[in-house]
């Protein structure tokens, strides 16, 4: 207990270095390999030995053309294979950005540290991927794919909760479209890798104040003028209200999404609230009250 007489600013600094900082901080790097497109990349990781590479692959027909070429990490656990990932892409070099390994925490319920694999495959407007390698406690090693995203955007490795791990951290583009598409909404989700999945926990109360951070930000990218003119987009909202649901903050977006939304689409809110329980946003008994203050003409002050 502070003392009666201990200064007011003391006081204050004592409570503030109580709470938890809040990191965000990029994941802490053990290893890392570059790709060299001109031979093949190795690193060594304690007994873990990883390769790089982007090798012709030759025609099928025999008449000694190269078919397409693979971009390919391979991996020895001590003498034993370990895990492989592989790409194939019809150019010589793989397409920009450049591939990349590194080696980090993620899950330290591993006996090793996980191995990230990141790349584009460049198709249209799509996409950056990271696949990811993890060992299981009998020594076994599995790959898990993260799904890939557009292009603007790439996984962000970062560590949250200043536990010496890293988050999967992503960025989607919710797009909604009545004919032509409106202003488009930026929404994050954070994944955590747990034994052989990435688990989705956007919605967890110790990432809350990230989320909502991310959230703010996109709100403010365009200006306080801007952001009220997106609220009266349908395509904005339809990103918007499920990031708002993601922190706690539904029934006060819900109320803002009815007064503001463009009325020309006037079966819009069902269909956002059939979204948001599709998308698992929202569950069934979230999506009743909903429904509830739609009916009502409920709608914020």
């Amino acid at each position: 207990m502070a003392q009666a007489n201990m200064p007011f600013y003391a006081i204050m600094l004592m409570l503030c270095m109580s709470v938890p900082v809040w990191a965000q901080e990029p994941a802490r790097v053990l290893a890392a390999l570059e790709y060299d497109e001109k031979s093949t990349s190795t690193l060594r990781y304690g007994d873990l030995r990883i390769t790089l590479s982007n090798l012709p692959v030759a025609s099928s027909s025999g008449n000694g053309h190269v078919d397409h070429y693979r971009l390919g990490v391979d991996a020895w656990y001590g003498k034993r294979p370990a895990f492989s990932m592989h790409l194939d892409h019809v150019d010589e070099s793989p397409p920009y950005p450049d591939p990349t390994v590194k080696v980090m925490w993620l899950d330290r319920a591993s006996a090793m540290p996980q191995v990230v694999f990141t790349y584009s495959d460049a198709v249209g407007q799509c996409c950056n991927n990271a696949s990811i390698a993890t060992m299981d406690a009998t020594g076994h090693w599995h790959v898990i794919e993260t799904g890939g995203l557009l292009l603007d955007f790439e996984y962000e490795f970062l560590d949250l909760n200043g536990d010496g791990t890293a988050e999967l951290v992503s960025t989607w583009l919710y797009r909604y479209c009545l004919g032509l598409c409106g202003p488009s909404f930026r929404g994050v989700v954070v994944e955590k890798l747990i034994g052989r999945q990435l688990r989705d926990v956007t919605k967890a109360e110790q990432y809350r104040s990230f989320v909502r951070g991310r959230l703010r930000a996109e709100e403010d990218r365009n200006g306080p003028r801007g952001f009220e003119e997106d609220l009266h987009s349908n395509s904005f909202l339809w990103g918007w209200v499920p990031q708002k649901a993601m922190v706690g903050e539904l029934s006060d977006a819900w109320r803002t999404m009815l007064a503001d939304y463009d009325h020309s689409e006037a079966n819009f809110p069902e269909t956002l609230a059939e979204h948001l329980l599709s998308g698992r946003y929202i569950t069934s008994q979230e999506k009743r009250q909903l429904d509830l203050l739609s009916a009502s003409g409920t709608v914020r002050p």
